[in-house]
């Protein structure tokens, strides 16, 4: 399983074990994403300084450590424009 897989499944684990009352909450679930998303960049780069330095890498293997990193922080800003919107939105709710 990728890691972007694995990322999309833990998450829907952690939805499945909000709907069944158990406890995560909000602040653990970013936490650890934020965690995997550096993890991958870490990953990334660490590929790719291997494949500068002349080490024996596969090329197809940087490209796709590169293009998961990537993929993910894209994820990432996504989701934190969204939770900005959804913030602001409720800001402007009048009481």
């Amino acid at each position: 399983m990728d890691k972007i897989s694995r990322i999309q499944f833990e998450a829907l684990a952690k939805l499945e074990a909000a709907k069944s009352n158990k406890s995560v909450d909000f602040k653990s679930v970013l936490e650890n994403f934020v965690k995997e998303v550096n993890d991958l960049q870490k990953e990334a780069d660490n590929s790719i300084e291997k494949f500068t330095s002349g080490k024996e890498v596969d090329i197809h293997k940087v490209m796709i450590a590169t293009q998961e990193a990537q993929i993910s922080f894209q994820l990432m800003l996504e989701l934190r424009n969204r939770l900005q919107t959804a913030y602001e939105e409720v800001m402007r709710t009048q009481i």
